[in-house]
C-alpha cells in the first residue's frame, strides 16, 4: 500500500505539472523578425514551431509550442478590432489590450509602429493552476521587444 500511495502522489497531476520544468525566464530564448520590428521570448522547451507568412489577412503567424499541451502564437496584422470589454494594461515597457482570460486562453493585443501584435497563449493542463497561467502569461507580455 505505501508503494502505491507514492506512486499515486508523484503522478498526481495535482501535484506537479509540466511548467515547474520551465527555466526562469532569464533564460528563454528567442526570435526576432527585424522586418515585422518585434522580438518574442519564450520557454526553450517549446520546441516545436511554425511561422507563416504574407497571407491575406495577416503578415506574419509565428508559433512555439510542446506538443498539445501548451501554444504560443504571435500574429502580426495590419488592422485588428479590439473588443470593447479588453482591459488596457502596461507589462514591462509594452502597452497591452488583454482581451481573453480563459482558464485555457489568454490573448493580448499590443499596437506599434503601426501594425498590431496579437499574443494568444493556449494549454491543456500544462499549467497547475488558473492562476499560474495567468501569471506566466503576464511574464511573457513583459519579455516582447516591440524594436524601433
Amino acid at each position: 500500500a505505501d508503494v502505491t500511495t507514492a506512486i499515486d502522489s508523484r503522478y498526481d497531476s495535482h501535484s506537479t505539472s509540466l511548467s515547474s520544468k520551465l527555466d526562469n525566464t532569464a533564460k528563454w530564448v528567442n526570435y526576432s523578425n527585424p522586418t515585422l520590428k518585434y522580438k518574442l521570448y519564450y520557454p526553450k522547451q517549446w520546441v516545436g514551431n511554425r511561422t507563416f507568412e504574407n497571407r491575406t489577412d495577416y503578415l506574419q503567424t509565428y508559433e512555439r509550442f510542446l506538443s498539445t499541451k501548451v501554444n504560443l502564437k504571435l500574429t502580426v496584422t495590419k488592422t485588428f478590432n479590439i473588443p470593447q470589454n479588453a482591459q488596457h494594461a502596461i507589462f514591462g515597457k509594452n502597452t497591452f489590450d488583454f482581451y481573453t482570460d480563459q482558464d485555457n486562453l489568454k490573448s493580448a493585443v499590443a499596437k506599434y509602429n503601426n501594425l498590431y501584435y496579437n499574443i494568444d497563449l493556449s494549454q491543456n493542463s500544462y499549467f497547475a493552476t488558473p492562476l499560474e497561467f495567468k501569471g506566466f502569461f503576464f511574464q511573457l507580455l513583459k519579455k516582447i521587444e516591440f524594436l524601433n
